[in-house]
């Protein structure tokens, strides 16, 4: 890796007047690649979250009409999970791209997991 007049890191070949990259410089920019791809992870879980928030919603609403209050709770439940999800220390501390993925898939297979069938539904559009 290479570094140009600027402080722009490039691969290739060498033009004259740049220079080596650092052993340092090198890690950091594969740091910060890494941050970015985990915050953009962390974006489309956050994205994609309000179809699934709107639809626990409505199940939560038209089950308190109902007066279902189990539903009602378990709809409000989800959604609260689902909410923490991209707030868990968990979550938060994953080092790697690839293990924040794999919390995030274990984590919101357990919301679904414990939310009752006749709430499930509303997951249908979330899919990590």
């Amino acid at each position: 890796m290479f570094v140009d007049k600027d402080g722009n890191f490039y691969e290739g070949d060498m033009v004259p007047g740049d220079r080596a990259a650092t052993v340092q410089e090198i890690a950091d920019q594969a740091l910060l690649k890494q941050s970015a791809a985990m915050g953009k992870l962390l974006q489309k879980v956050r994205d994609m979250r309000p179809a699934a928030l709107d639809a626990l919603n409505g199940i939560a609403s038209r089950a308190a009409r109902a007066g279902d209050g189990d539903t009602a709770l378990a709809a409000d439940t989800a959604a609260e999970a689902l909410l923490a999800l991209t707030k868990d220390p968990d979550v938060l501390g994953a080092t790697t791209p690839q293990a924040l993925m794999v919390l995030l898939v274990t984590k919101y297979a357990a919301i679904v997991d414990a939310t009752p069938e006749n709430v499930k539904s509303a997951f249908n559009s979330f899919k990590l």
